[in-house]
């Protein structure tokens, strides 16, 4: 996906400065990634979606023969097939009974420990993010903010 990005802004010969600066900051990003995968002897195996819409990226870790995903909240959670990966992923994210309105876009929310956050809105008013644990639905987006604000206090990392 990266790639594709790169690849298409580099074949673009009309490209003002600020699209200049966006593909320097993509490339560098990419090299990111690679050296990462590259020092961790990991191969990409893509992205996983869940019912709820969470979106997983799943590594395949050489070094301990199995595959694994920077997204889980405990880190060295490894499973021997891709398949036990997905069904887990499935289990453990199940569909959320709503409809995202898609004619709104919500920047990035910080909380105090860093962790970001999309909050979205449904088509019924209410506001919700897919980064948390069990689906929770807030009245305003100033109520979600407090919800993080208050369960992410700074230097608590979950």
């Amino acid at each position: 996906m990266l790639k594709d990005l790169i690849d298409t802004m580099e074949d673009d010969n009309n490209l003002s400065s600020s699209e200049e600066r966006k593909l320097a900051i993509l490339n560098y990003l990419a090299e990111i990634v690679q050296e990462f995968i590259d020092d961790n002897n990991i191969s990409d195996e893509g992205f996983h979606t869940a019912p709820n819409g969470k979106i997983y990226v799943i590594v395949r870790d050489d070094n301990k023969s199995c595959y694994t995903s920077p997204n889980f909240i405990v880190q060295n959670k490894c499973f021997p097939s891709l398949v036990a990966m997905k069904k887990h992923i499935d289990d453990n994210n199940l569909a959320w009974k709503h409809t995202v309105d898609t004619s709104r876009s919500t920047p990035i929310f910080v909380a105090p420990n860093m962790k970001m956050y999309t909050i979205l809105k449904t088509t019924d008013g209410r506001y919700f993010s897919y980064r948390f644990v069990t689906p929770r639905y807030f009245n305003s987006l100033k109520d979600t903010q407090n919800y993080i604000n208050a369960n992410n206090r700074k230097n608590q990392r979950r």
